[in-house]
């Protein structure tokens, strides 16, 4: 009887932190497709950082260097990044 009501509680726990492990799954699910927004906003503002400190030419170089490497997310927000800003020196 002791052995059968052990098995019973250990079974419930086991069953209490298959649901809580599976609960942290799905947040962190959906705090990943929520991230995927603000990574890109994130990343932006670093690739701005970056950019604020090039001279002209650095950021025409650099530009070539994205343009020629592979077409990933980062790298086209990265040229977005380097075109807006070469842009708006240009105008100055």
């Amino acid at each position: 009887m002791y052995i059968s009501s052990m098995r019973d509680k250990q079974h419930t726990e086991s069953n209490a932190n298959l649901l809580t492990l599976s609960t942290l799954h799905t947040k962190n699910n959906n705090k990943m497709e929520i991230s995927t927004t603000e990574r890109q906003e994130f990343n932006r503002k670093i690739f701005q950082r970056v950019v604020d400190n090039m001279t002209m030419e650095e950021i025409e170089i650099r530009s070539l260097l994205v343009s020629m490497s592979a077409s990933t997310e980062e790298n086209i927000l990265f040229q977005q990044v380097l075109t807006n800003e070469y842009n708006n020196r240009k105008k100055q």
